[in-house]
């Protein structure tokens, strides 16, 4: 019973802290959402991002992008700090390193070999995050 309300109590603040970190703000429909794939050394990364409009970048400091080949991209996935490099919460990436959300699955969820491997890879980088600081 006390793990329940533990993990009752994490997925609150975790919610909460998502809505703190996104403005409570809404992804849209689900044609903008993809993985955007980075390829470090020998490695390959992984990040659900959404395909945003030019307006809400404008301001931002993102590089001039050709429309044709890159697009501006919101990373959506939480903790945000995985992200190396402090690319922060908006980038400009290639068309090529975009796969829809559900790969070649159906079109109402999200890969699952992505999300297991995305699964693989947050344990890897959140290694010395405890389940306190997730809570708080």
């Amino acid at each position: 019973v006390a793990a329940d309300n533990n993990d009752t109590i994490a997925l609150a603040n975790a919610t909460n802290a998502f809505k703190i970190q996104f403005n409570d703000q809404k992804i849209g429909t689900t044609n903008k959402l993809y993985w955007n794939e980075r390829r470090q050394k020998k490695n390959a990364a992984l990040y659900p991002i959404r395909v945003v409009p030019r307006e809400e970048v404008l301001g931002l400091c993102l590089k001039e992008w050709d429309a044709e080949t890159e697009r501006p991209v919101q990373y959506i996935q939480y903790p945000h700090k995985q992200i190396k490099r402090d690319l922060g919460l908006y980038d400009v990436v290639t068309v090529k390193s975009l796969t829809p959300y559900h790969g070649d699955g159906p079109a109402d969820s999200w890969c699952s070999k992505r999300i297991l491997q995305y699964n693989k890879q947050l344990k890897r980088t959140l290694k010395g995050i405890t389940e306190i600081d997730l809570i708080t």
